[in-house]
């Protein structure tokens, strides 16, 4: 009785700065708001190749965390990211989130410990799209910079830190994720994309006997980008990738290789087609899609110098409200050399609220 108490006056006071704070007729500077980002998911892989079995992930992804922001150029951040694969009995994963993020400049943003990945877009040979739903935060440093003209997200992903003698490797990765605005119209865009992604084992302090190694993954093209007016079509996109694999050690049979990915995307208000082929030769990137790769995905196994690969995802989407999202679609791979159709089929819901706890002015 005595704790039900104590939580209603808890929640009559936080609701009392609320109505005081959206009273004020200045804009608040200072704000503490609460963020939930709530994602179930269901996503079923029919694989039968050599490379890569088939699996399927179920469950939800939680995150919840409370933002003190002092408008414009500084907030700080705390919460949990929860991660429950339905058919376990707890949580696979557990992870803190804690951050401070600070805008030195206009266009600039600086972040130090978590930070968000599920606006990430990078082509699927070096990138999974299903990463996002296990690794929906990253921790280390988050530098994003936006202008008319040019958009950079540079990263350091710190996924295992060590201290001395321990028996295992440091690993991290480091990414830079960048486009050229080189023509901006109100119906068409050409962006030059350029991305590089650096996934590293090694230490100076760990017993570990394994080779310090260093795998580099680089892609750069052409995006064009077609949007259309009082049609069902909303937009077009062709882009036009080449891919390159490098590693400083041996640990694959090929210290280097490459790939070409020609993709076309249509998109209406609720449809999205996606198609694409894939060619690559003695290609491996480490958190790429497993069925463009020329080694068996997370092994030391190679299974082909070369990869042929078409692709096609379809999906719908719907937006119950501007905070709900539902959408349901398939992934579909031919592998040539297989002669050989492999598919996922998925759907989720995704949810998020922005909770306003309290506000007031910065005293000068």
């Amino acid at each position: 009785m005595k704790t039900t108490r104590i939580l209603t006056i808890t929640v009559f006071v936080l609701h009392l700065f609320s109505f005081v704070a959206l009273s004020q007729t200045k804009p608040l500077s200072k704000k503490i708001i609460a963020q939930v980002d709530n994602k179930g998911f269901f996503s079923n892989s029919e694989y039968n190749l050599s490379q890569v079995n088939g699996y399927t992930l179920i469950g939800n992804r939680f995150s919840g965390k409370v933002n003190y922001t002092i408008a414009p150029k500084f907030a700080v951040y705390l919460g949990v990211d929860w991660l429950k694969y339905n058919g376990l009995d707890g949580f696979h994963k557990i992870k803190p989130i804690m951050g401070l993020r600070v805008n030195p400049m206009q266009h600039l943003s600086i972040t130090i410990g978590s930070y968000d990945v599920s606006h990430r877009s990078l082509p699927l040979p070096i990138y999974h799209w299903e990463r996002p739903l296990t690794h929906f935060m990253e921790e280390g440093v988050n530098i994003k910079y936006t202008s008319n003209i040019y958009h950079a997200d540079i990263w350091l992903n710190w996924e295992k830190f060590i201290l001395q003698d321990d028996p295992f490797q440091e690993h991290f990765t480091v990414g830079w994720a960048q486009h050229f605005n080189v023509i901006r119209t109100k119906n068409f865009e050409l962006k030059l994309p350029i991305h590089t992604l650096f996934d590293h084992h090694g230490g100076q302090i760990d017993t570990s006997d394994e080779p310090v190694n260093t795998i580099l993954n680089l892609t750069t093209g052409l995006d064009l980008h077609f949007a259309f007016q009082n049609t069902w079509i909303q937009s077009l996109d062709l882009n036009l990738w080449y891919c390159y694999f490098n590693q400083t050690e041996k640990k694959y049979p090929h210290n280097n290789g490459f790939g070409y990915f020609p993709s076309l995307k249509l998109q209406t208000s609720h449809f999205m087609v996606e198609s694409g082929y894939w060619y690559g030769k003695h290609f491996y990137a480490p958190m790429g899609t497993p069925l463009f790769q020329s080694v068996a995905y997370g092994k030391d196994e190679w299974i082909r110098a070369e990869n042929k690969t078409a692709y096609l995802n379809v999906a719908y989407r719907y937006s119950a409200y501007d905070n709900v999202h539902f959408e349901i679609g398939s992934h579909v791979f031919y592998a040539f050399l297989d002669k050989k159709i492999q598919y996922t089929y998925e759907l989720s819901i995704h949810f998020t609220e922005d909770f306003f706890i309290y506000g007031f002015n910065r005293k000068r």
